[in-house]
């Protein structure tokens, strides 16, 4: 298998696959226009759903757009670095911005999944804060982040807001994919 085709990963939600081996960067831009100044992507030819100059794809799993072409759906991301590079991303396709629909050739990057996951701007659903990097401690709120699968502490504060400051400013240190 070359990289980028096969199933996708739990990063990039889950499809039935996610690049055809058939689909040719030729063949892609003969279907599709690409705007890297938005990321909309339009039909070229006519479909049985779409007529020339519609925006192709809808919402799928987890938020993210996907096109299908052909019968196999791809999402509009790795669609956007295919168009515009030529060949598939080795690692993932991330979006800067934390936005799954912001599609903009300027705001998607081919990273390894350990830095995809350093671009975490929120707080998971399970936070007792809801303030990324800040956790209740005895009454307190404990800022606290992981390098390398190694967990640092940076410190106890008084307020959910101060440990989550104190976590963004290490953040934007130590993690290499941040762009917060």
């Amino acid at each position: 298998m070359r990289a980028g085709e096969g199933s996708v990963g739990a990063a990039e939600g889950r499809m039935v696959r996610r690049n055809a081996d058939s689909l040719t960067p030729e063949t892609l831009r003969e279907l599709l226009a690409y705007e890297p100044e938005t990321g909309v992507f339009r039909w070229l030819q006519k479909t049985s759903r779409a007529t020339v100059g519609d925006v192709a794809g809808a919402v799928r799993g987890r938020g993210y757009l996907a096109v299908c072409i052909r019968g196999t759906q791809h999402y509009s991301h790795r669609l956007a670095f295919y168009w515009m590079t030529g060949q598939w991303p080795e690692g993932v396709v991330d979006h800067k911005d934390g936005n799954r629909k912001n599609n903009a050739w300027s705001n998607l990057r081919d990273v390894s999944k350990s830095i995809n996951g350093q671009n975490q701007r929120r707080a998971t659903s399970i936070s007792t804060t809801g303030l990324l990097g800040a956790h209740r401690c005895r009454g307190k709120f404990k800022a606290e982040i992981v390098v390398n699968r190694i967990p640092i502490h940076i410190g106890v504060f008084d307020s959910a807001s101060l440990a989550h400051e104190a976590y963004l400013k290490v953040k934007r240190e130590l993690h290499e994919g941040c762009t917060i």
